[in-house]
This record gives structure tokens, C-alpha cells and sequence, in this order.
């Protein structure tokens, strides 16, 4: 284990105390992750190599978090870093419950996530058969834990969206192999072991939303718009729910994976659907129906039994504005321009969310003209707090005012971020601050 070096000079070797601290911290640096504080392989390998000639096995277990890189895609490095720390907690936790203490763990590569734990066992007189069944049962019943442990990880945590799998290898002591070489293939072995899980869960869960698809069981919830003078309702945002229980039950997972399935066109059609029949056909309020930038170039984005549907639920096209993501890139600007004027041709409206968060703001609003522009939560969280915040916000103000397209702040949490909004001249706000997702015509909170 690497130690700090004295943390004072000595007064007549100034110039030498210098050199080696920095020579120890660039050489730290490539050991150690600065985020979660683990260990890189090479910095555990000797500890690993005595581990197993002292007892002649070894099982590896390995956690690959990389598959969840849509979350650092859409919501940033920042928070796909602290989605990494709190999992690290989380393998800390069951570590120290379940593992012998001596268990290692590791990050294959600095400011990586794919975690290795190398586990020993207590001694080497039992059976070579007997020892990898222990073993592997422990495997299991480890990767059980910790898939409870990353269930509970608390609030809109991105961990909470982890959907958890493992694989394992088991190493024999075998003196005419070399440990490195040894190790590496298992930790290639425990790799596949990985890749076969995930496709045999991915098979089933695509079942599962094909199944979903098909019934339309999607949740629909509604949370208010409200204008910040007084609490009156602008409208309502449709926001999508997964069935009640299991892995789609939030937004993020049921529409991440859909992506990843190309299920994603099906289930945005699902729930702008659904959000239509659940929604009120009285009164003059907005409906925010959330879509993306592929889904509105599908040709059956808007058909005839989508108009249809809206006609017979006594709902006017001028009440509906559709929420285009700028999470996802506009690259075909010719063939988005022309399916937008034909929504406008129906007198349907467009905002821009997430403003501030994705790709080219400026483009899209010149671009589409939109009637309103919806300033990213991400921004609006602790912006009583941030000058930045205020000056970004400002700025969008302005094009806001230029353009007749007025804000909406999303996630709007505390009466301090209300206040600073109010005060900048933000008219417009919605979060749990002032209503948690729910349904049509819920008591407003804040005023």
C-alpha cells in the first residue's frame, strides 16, 4: 500500500523533498482513481499474487458499469461520476458484510468503471471442487446483495437506475503459469461470464417492454405549469411512468433501454397516446407532450388515427405543445424544419426542453422558432446558490423576450430557487416545489 511521504521537508534537502513528492504523486495518480479512492489493478497485484500461493485459488468477481453510459451522455460527467462513487459505497458496504476482510477490490483503469473483486479463501485444505462451488455460491449471493443495496440508493439518485449483473472466474494455482497471465484470462473469462448474463436479461427485459408496448400499460402523470405571480396553471407536462414494480417502473430505464432496442419510436407513440386519453378534454390549459427529435421525423408521427384520437377526445390541436429533447442531436435540419411547419399547419406548438443541457441551444432556436423555451432542472437546481446559473439564465432571458417564446424553469425544488427566478423575471415554473407528478387539477403548493 502506498503511504504519503513525510509531509514536511527536511530544511536542508528542500529541492529533493520537492522532486520525490512530485515523482510520488504522478506515480499515485496512475495507481489510484481520485473519485471513488479504490485502487487500479496493477497497484493490488502483489497483494493479489501472495493471496493466492498462500491459498491456491482465487475467485474474481467483475462489474462492468460501462453499459450505463447513457447516463453520463445525457446528464454529464458530473453526474455519471457520482453515480460511480455512490456504487463504490455500495460495493464498500457489502464487502464489509458479506466478503472475508482481506477481499480486494479494484478499478481496472483510473477514472474507469469496471470494478474487479478478488476474493480469497480462508484456507486451501478444502477440495478443488468443493472450494469453486463455495466460491461461486458466494459470487452469487454477493451480486444479490449488492443489486439490494443499489435498489436503495436514495431519491432520483442516476444510481438507482443501474440494472446490476456480474460475472465471475475462478483461479487455481498452477506454478507453470504465470499469476499475470493467469489473471488477466479471468478477468477475460469473468468478462464473458458478464456479456452472457446481460444478453440472456436484455433478451427477456426487451420481452418485458415489447409486452408493455403492446398494452399500453404505461403510467401516465401529470404535473402543472404554473406562472410564478400568482399560481395559476398554464398547463400540464405528460410525464411517463413505467408499469408499477421492476425494471422500467422510472422514466430513465423504460426509455434508455427503448433506445437501445430501437423500441423507442414504438413506445413514444405509446405514450404520447395515452397521455392524450388521460388528459382532459375541458378547459383551456396546455398539454406538454415530451418527445424526441427521431421520433417527430418518423413518418407516422403525426397520422391520421393520432388527429384522430385528439378530435375525439374534444381536445384542441392549439392546447397541445410538443417538447422536443435537445438531448439528442438534430443532424437532418431540412427534414425536422418541414415536419415542424406541418405541426404548425395543425396548429400544434413546440418547445425546446432541457435548455442548456444539450446540443446546439442557439441552432434550435433559430431553427424552430419555438413557442416556448424550458430551462434544464439541471440549471435550475441550487441557482439561488450559483452566479453562473443567474448570468446563464439572463441570457436566455433575453433571446426569450427577442423571440416572444417565454421560459419555464424546470425542477423547481425550494421557495430560495422560486424566489431568484421570480426575481430574474422568469414567468413561468413547474417542479415538486410547487406539485409532485400526479393527476389533472392537484392542489398548487407555494403561494
Amino acid at each position: 500500500m502506498l503511504h504519503d511521504p513525510p509531509s514536511r521537508a527536511p530544511e536542508d534537502r528542500p529541492a529533493d523533498y520537492f522532486h520525490i513528492r512530485t515523482q510520488w504523486l504522478q506515480y499515485r495518480s496512475q495507481l489510484f482513481d481520485h473519485g471513488t479512492g479504490l485502487p487500479t489493478l496493477p497497484a493490488i497485484f502483489d497483494d493479489v499474487r501472495r493471496a493466492v500461493e498462500e491459498r491456491g485459488a482465487l475467485l474474481l468477481v467483475y462489474v462492468d458499469l460501462s453499459r450505463e453510459n447513457h447516463i453520463e451522455e445525457i446528464w454529464g460527467w458530473q453526474v455519471y461520476d457520482a453515480m460511480i462513487r455512490e456504487f463504490t459505497e455500495a460495493l464498500k458496504k457489502v464487502k464489509q458484510a458479506l466478503l472475508p476482510p482481506d477481499t480486494a477490490m479494484a478499478l481496472l483503469n483510473v477514472r474507469g468503471d469496471e470494478f474487479v473483486v478478488a476474493v480469497y479463501p480462508p484456507d486451501r485444505r478444502a477440495k478443488p471442487l468443493s472450494l469453486r462451488s463455495e466460491m461461486e455460491r458466494l459470487a452469487d449471493e454477493f451480486t444479490s446483495v449488492l443489486a439490494y443495496e443499489v435498489s436503495r440508493f436514495p431519491g432520483e439518485s442516476a444510481g438507482r437506475r443501474l440494472h446490476l449483473a456480474t460475472g465471475h472466474a475462478f483461479i487455481q494455482a498452477d506454478p507453470m503459469q504465470r499469476l499475470e497471465r493467469m489473471l488477466y484470462r479471468a478477468i477475460g473469462e469473468a468478462r464473458q461470464h458478464f456479456e452472457r448474463k446481460v444478453e440472456v436479461e436484455e433478451s427477456a427485459m426487451k420481452a418485458v417492454l415489447r409486452k408493455i408496448i403492446k398494452d399500453r400499460s404505461v403510467r401516465t402523470l401529470f404535473q402543472p405549469i404554473v406562472y410564478l405571480e400568482d399560481g395559476g396553471i398554464l398547463g400540464y407536462e405528460a410525464l411517463t411512468r413505467g408499469p408499477g414494480s421492476g425494471h422500467f417502473k422510472d422514466s430513465e430505464s423504460l426509455f434508455g433501454f427503448a433506445d437501445k432496442t430501437n423500441l423507442g419510436l414504438d413506445l413514444d407513440r405509446v405514450c404520447r397516446e395515452c397521455a392524450v386519453m388521460a388528459a382532459s378534454a375541458n378547459g383551456s390549459t396546455r398539454l406538454f407532450l415530451n418527445t424526441s427529435a427521431r421520433a417527430i421525423t418518423d413518418p407516422g408521427f403525426i397520422d391520421e388515427s393520432f388527429v384522430k384520437l385528439i378530435e375525439d377526445r374534444g381536445i384542441e390541436f392549439s392546447r397541445i405543445v410538443f417538447e422536443i429533447t435537445e438531448r439528442v442531436k438534430i443532424e437532418e435540419w431540412e427534414v425536422f424544419r418541414k415536419i415542424v411547419s406541418e405541426l404548425r399547419a395543425h396548429r400544434f406548438s413546440i418547445a425546446i426542453d432541457d435548455m442548456g443541457s444539450g446540443y446546439s441551444s442557439l441552432q434550435s432556436i433559430a431553427e424552430l422558432e419555438p413557442e416556448f423555451l424550458k430551462f434544464d432542472m439541471s440549471l435550475v437546481h441550487d441557482i439561488d446558490r450559483s452566479l453562473i446559473k443567474q448570468d446563464l439564465l439572463k441570457v436566455l432571458l433575453t433571446i426569450s423576450d427577442k423571440l416572444g417564446a417565454p421560459i419555464i424553469a424546470e425542477g423547481v425544488e425550494t421557495a430560495e430557487e422560486s424566489e431568484v427566478l421570480k426575481r430574474l423575471g422568469v414567468k413561468l415554473a413547474q417542479g415538486n416545489f410547487f406539485a409532485e407528478p400526479g393527476s389533472i387539477g392537484m392542489p398548487i403548493k407555494g403561494f
